[in-house]
């Protein structure tokens, strides 16, 4: 009867953080920024599934005379594995640093990801990648992975443009035509993707911050400057 107690609870602990999850996605739709930066729920699952193990053992076998080696015996396997859990990552953040002296903002890749080092700590590697996603690398899944550093003109360069556009359109239409006028143009990185923010508006302009990349410093008031001129041309 007890296991059948122990079996019903779990299916209800295990149905209940599907529901979780499921609110979770909905709140990352509507407040994406906010739950990135808090998400408690891996945690909260953690914590609730050791509840209740070490609840499940002291309902089944609490009158056991073999009940506080179970528990020892629990407390140190997770130990060991909350241990080995952050252990392996910094041992093997010691390795990849000694076999590989990478400085911040060199362009690498790493297997599949190809991207630019922003910060090294103890346990991982923040890396931005050619599409502008901050990607956390725990050590220990690099060591499964080629290192590659790649020379500058495999790299790219981001630079800031100020623009301001006639408002003859949506500021849609005014976008989609900067984005393509980049990607088209020869001084561009086209693997990394612009960000166009608009900054304000009036009655007869856009004003629109860009950040695009090019594959050298030396292109980008070339850059700038051509997109600039097909902007005039199209007026």
């Amino acid at each position: 009867m007890k296991i059948i107690v122990v079996l019903i609870i779990g299916v209800a602990l295990f149905l209940l953080l599907k529901v979780l999850g499921l609110f979770k996605n909905y709140l990352v739709r509507k407040y994406s920024k906010w739950v990135r930066k808090f998400n408690v729920l891996p945690a909260i699952e953690l914590i609730t599934w050791l509840l209740y193990v070490f609840w499940a053992n002291d309902f089944l076998f609490k009158e056991k005379s073999y009940y506080q080696y179970l528990v020892a015996s629990l407390v140190i396997i997770l130990v060991a594995f909350f241990a080995w859990f952050l252990v392996r990552d910094f041992i093997a953040g010691i390795i990849f640093r000694v076999q590989n002296d990478l400085p911040a903002n060199k362009n690498i890749q790493l297997g599949s990801i190809n991207g630019k080092i922003k910060s090294k700590h103890l346990t991982h590697l923040i890396v931005e990648t050619t599409d502008n996603q901050m990607v956390k690398i725990p050590y220990s899944k690099l060591q499964q992975e080629v290192v590659s550093e790649l020379s500058d003109s495999q790299g790219a360069d981001e630079y800031k443009i100020m623009l301001t556009v006639k408002k003859n359109v949506t500021k849609a239409q005014i976008e989609e035509k900067i984005r393509i006028l980049i990607l088209n143009n020869p001084w561009s990185n086209f693997r990394k993707k612009p960000m166009i923010k608009l900054l304000s508006e009036d009655d007869t302009n856009y004003s629109f911050e860009i950040k695009v990349n090019t594959m050298e410093h030396k292109h980008m008031r070339l850059l700038e400057k051509s997109i600039i001129d097909q902007l005039l041309e199209t007026d």
